[in-house]
C-alpha cells in the first residue's frame, strides 16, 4: 500500500501563492490540489448543497488567482486564507440564495396576500362609518 504524499509545506504554499500572483497558472493548479478537498468540505458545510459547494469552489480558486497578490504570510498560513475566502464566498452565496428563495416566495404569494383581505374600497368604507 502507497502511502499520500505528505502535504506540501507552509513555505513551498507561499511559494505558490507569490506564483500565482504573478499568473502562474501551474501554481495555482497546484494549490487547487493541495487545498481542493477542505475548500469543498467547508463550502458544502456552510451551503448544504453539492451543486452549490462546487460552484463555490470554483469561485474561491477564481478569488485566489485575483487576489494572490494580497496574501501577507505575516498575517497568517496560506490554508487560513484560502478558507477564509471559501467562508466568504460560501455566506454569500447562502445569503444570495435566501434572497433569491424570499422574492421568490413573494412574487408567487403576491395574488393569494391581495385576495385575502379587504381592498382599498372596502377599507375606506369601514372607516367612513
Amino acid at each position: 500500500m502507497v502511502s499520500p504524499p505528505p502535504p506540501p509545506s507552509e513555505g513551498h504554499l507561499v511559494g505558490l501563492v507569490r506564483r500565482t500572483a504573478g499568473h502562474s497558472e501551474g501554481a495555482l493548479e497546484e494549490l487547487y490540489r493541495a487545498f481542493e478537498q477542505p475548500v469543498y468540505g467547508l463550502a458544502q458545510r456552510i451551503l448544504r448543497d453539492e451543486r452549490a459547494a462546487e460552484e463555490a469552489v470554483v469561485e474561491v480558486f477564481q478569488r485566489v488567482w485575483s487576489r494572490a497578490a494580497t496574501f501577507d504570510p505575516e498575517r497568517g498560513k496560506v490554508l487560513a486564507w484560502v478558507l477564509t475566502i471559501t467562508r466568504s464566498v460560501a455566506l454569500e452565496g447562502l445569503r444570495s440564495r435566501r434572497r433569491e428563495q424570499s422574492s421568490r416566495v413573494t412574487l408567487e404569494n403576491a395574488a393569494e396576500v391581495a385576495l385575502e383581505g379587504p381592498g382599498p374600497v372596502a377599507v375606506a368604507a369601514s372607516g367612513e362609518t
